[in-house]
């Protein structure tokens, strides 16, 4: 559990200062960790990872504008530790996958180009950047493994649509549709596993994927074996009528050499002739090859 202070400091003119302090509810004494920011900077954004112990602050010197800094802390036990701070990007939004681990970037409004960097928080690197100039909203799937950037006519009203991407940032996907409004993924039912039920799964879950495999497997050799059996099949008829259109021909050569006077099957009687035709194009006089 975390909460965030905004304290005003006065001097000749009002200034706000943020910290954050964080402090867990299941330790002895509820233990807490503040971090201070700068007087010097402004807090952006702020967000958790939905299933982790991380969050992002996007942050920046008090008079900047367009380009921001982004600084990634994990917080375990009572110890809160700076994992990277990514310098100088075009983001104001925080999107973190339902799943955490990746999280999206965005310069959505306020003149940031719609400027999506897709980033890996467990490997602490960019996996892609990318633009969608006038997104105005983005959404993840439950699942995780896709996001939505969109740009909604009740917005702006000019180049509506939008773009699905898988989560390491491939775009998938792109409608433009005039007065398009929103998009909205198909929402997921609770399970109708039990907790108990889900962890056991999980603790054999290496004796389910082993079994599994095996069924697959069995299943594409099965199918494997079908279309073969149909190929042969397919061969056998096409050699059948060829065997019997080369029955025909042979039956009919005797008729056709007396027909045309020779034997056409012949290939010694075949005489190939290639004409070649040479044209002269241009021709430069003495005078001119001088020149």
């Amino acid at each position: 559990m975390f909460e965030l202070i905004d304290k005003s400091k006065r001097t000749k003119k009002t200034q706000i200062v943020t910290s954050f302090e964080i402090f867990s509810t299941v330790e002895k004494d509820f233990p807490t960790e503040v971090l201070a920011i700068s007087e010097k900077e402004k807090v952006i954004n702020f967000s958790w990872e939905p299933k982790g112990t991380r969050f992002a602050i996007i942050h920046a010197d008090q008079s900047a504008h367009g380009r921001f800094n982004v600084s990634f802390y994990q917080h375990v036990g009572t110890k809160l530790e700076k994992l990277k701070t990514l310098e100088n990007r075009a983001a104001n939004m925080l999107l973190w996958s339902p799943l955490g681990r990746f999280i999206l970037l965005a310069g959505i409004k306020e003149g940031l180009g719609g400027n999506l960097e897709f980033f890996n928080v467990d490997m602490l690197e960019s996996m892609r950047e990318a633009t969608h100039d006038t997104a105005t909203r983005v959404s993840w799937d439950p699942s995780g493994r896709f996001v939505c950037t969109s740009s909604s006519y009740w917005d702006q009203q000019a180049e509506n649509g939008y773009i699905i991407w898988s989560f390491k940032g491939d775009q998938l996907n792109k409608l433009m549709k005039d007065k398009f409004y929103q998009f909205l993924w198909r929402p997921r039912p609770p399970s109708l596993l039990s907790a108990e039920q889900e962890a056991e799964i999980k603790s054999k879950l290496k004796e389910y994927t082993k079994k599994y495999r095996k069924i697959v497997k069995a299943g594409s050799l099965d199918a494997s074996q079908s279309q073969q059996s149909a190929r042969n099949a397919l061969q056998k008829e096409f050699d059948v009528i060829v065997n019997k259109w080369t029955a025909i021909y042979a039956s009919e050569k005797a008729k056709r050499n007396e027909i045309r006077g020779y034997d056409s099957d012949d290939e010694d009687l075949v005489e190939i002739s290639v004409p070649v035709v040479e044209e002269k194009i241009v021709e430069i006089g003495k005078n001119e090859e001088k020149a």
